[in-house]
């Protein structure tokens, strides 16, 4: 049986946790989990990687989960905080040629 690889990569809201002004909503910000990132998840499986939504935090999102190979991306809709972390893959093309 091939094992199936999943990693929320964020689960913040369209703006993350916290916003640009520092607020934090209602969260405690002393608690290192509270601080999030907006909304992307990676799968891997059969050797295929996936990207379902490139939010702004993408770059930080792959570094950080240690991420060498994307092979597809899907969008769950064309919104901001799900799109506009597209440029950051450009690295991957280069590789994939595709």
């Amino acid at each position: 049986m091939d094992k199936t690889e999943v990693i929320l990569l964020g689960c913040g809201s369209s703006l993350g946790v916290p916003r640009i002004d520092g607020y934090w909503g209602k969260v405690n910000k002393k608690n290192k989990k509270n601080q999030r990132m907006r909304c992307s998840l990676f799968i891997k499986y059969k050797g295929i990687s996936i990207i379902i939504d490139t939010s702004p935090d993408i770059k930080n999102q792959i570094l950080n989960n240690k991420i060498k190979k994307v092979d597809y991306v899907v969008y769950s809709h064309d919104h901001a905080d799900q799109t506009h972390g597209i440029n950051e893959l450009r690295p991957f093309f280069w590789i994939n040629k595709k």
